[in-house]
Formats: C-alpha cells, structure tokens, sequence
C-alpha cells in the first residue's frame, strides 16, 4: 500500500499503474494488487500516513478525508492528515523527525504546533496524534482513542 500511494503522490496516474495491473492480470497476486490499487490514494503524504489509512479500514472505522485545509475566523489554521468530519475530529501522524533540527529550532517547532493544535481544538476539532510506534501496535488501542475522541467531539456539539 505504501508503494502505491507514494506512486500516485509523485505522479503516476491510476491509468498507468491500471496497466500495469492489466499486463500482470494472470500473475499470481494481482487480484491483492487490483485490490491495494482500488484502495490507493496518492493524498497519503508518508508511509506512516499509508498504514494508518489501512488500519483504519481495517477497523472499520469511517472513511477520513485526507490532507483538509481547516480555517477559523483567523483564517488558515492549517493542513491536517486526516478529518473524520462527522465526529469533527482530526487525526495527526506525528513523526520525530518534524520536531528536529533541520526544521528549525525543535523549541520553536513544538511551540508552533502546539498553538496550531490550540487553534484546531478552539474550532471545535478533537485532535489525536498517533505515532509509528503506535501504529505498529495494537491497532484496538488506535481504535478506543479515536472513538474516545468522537465521544468527546459529540458531547461538545450538543
């Protein structure tokens, strides 16, 4: 899936990688692959992003909208990885390396996203940040935090 998704992020089109698939249709596997192309989407920014996507189909948890734009009265907050906009409730993939120096000053990086975290949250959004680590574990932990989060989102629309 990761593969997939990184070919369609830097440019492969569907149709091409639709051809590759009907060259290989009598290759063992390319019914899984005709299913991974189906489920690919190019808006997955990481590996980490394409795993989480798969998790949380296999949850099934409801279908998220991937790389949003979200605004407040300000105006741009952010792009977020995913929104699960019914339950007003983002999911963020944090890895390391953003909060590293190539990025800036790791203080003032971690300073920034957490008042862009403030902002997400004032607007109305729950926001759960999910590492690789956690990725690679239980995927039920995954599961309890984000319907905890949906919880929390339904309470505070009422």
């Amino acid at each position: 899936m990761t593969v997939t998704d990184a070919a369609l992020h830097w440019g492969t089109t569907q149709s091409e990688l639709h051809a590759v698939l009907d060259h290989c249709a009598s290759w063992r596997g390319s019914t899984q692959a005709a299913r991974v192309l189906a489920f690919a989407d190019g808006r997955a920014e990481s590996p980490a992003e394409s795993v989480a996507r798969v998790i949380f189909d296999m949850l099934s948890l409801p279908e998220p909208e991937l790389q949003v734009d979200i605004y407040d009265v300000s105006g741009l907050i952010g792009r977020v990885d995913f929104l699960f906009r019914g339950q007003r409730t983002i999911i963020e993939i944090d890895g390391k390396i953003k909060y590293l120096s190539p990025f800036g000053d790791p203080g003032e990086v971690l300073w920034r996203e957490k008042l862009r975290e403030d902002r997400l949250r004032e607007a109305g959004y729950e926001v759960v940040r999910i590492t690789w680590e956690q990725l690679m574990g239980d995927p039920q932990l995954i599961r309890a935090r984000i319907l905890a989060a949906f919880a929390r989102a339904a309470r505070l629309s009422i």
